[in-house]
């Protein structure tokens, strides 16, 4: 089995289970938040990353993202998040789709209220 489909698997297979009203959904809510993510991603050196539930996928890639990993917009902007995930070691890629589980379940269980006053942070 290959890493892609390990993740597949583990991960996206998880979230399937999310179904979504999609004419409910507001995505000018992260093209308003877009100025202000980059903003901390520079304050902070970090990169930050939004990654759309409902989409499966990222949608937002703060400016400097690949380049504090060492590599160009250019690089990851048709691939996405399939770019770093071929750059994942193969153990720790089935690890981090695992733990991304635990994480979504432990969110899972916040009221929605709660969930606005937590975020995952990685390094």
């Amino acid at each position: 089995m290959s890493n892609q489909n390990n993740v597949e698997e583990v991960f996206f297979k998880f979230l399937m289970q999310y179904q979504f009203d999609l004419e409910s959904l507001d995505y000018s809510s992260i093209e308003k938040r877009r100025s202000a993510l980059q903003t901390l991603s520079e304050i902070s050196n970090s990169g930050i990353n939004v990654f759309d539930i409902s989409k499966r996928e990222v949608v937002f890639y703060s400016s400097n993202f690949g380049r504090l990993l060492g590599y160009s917009p250019s690089d990851y902007e048709k691939t996405g998040q399939n770019f770093f995930i071929e750059k994942i070691h193969p153990e720790d890629l089935f690890k981090l789709s695992s733990l991304s589980v635990s994480i979504l379940k432990l969110f899972n269980a916040f009221s929605n209220e709660e969930k606005l006053n937590h975020k995952m942070i990685s390094e």
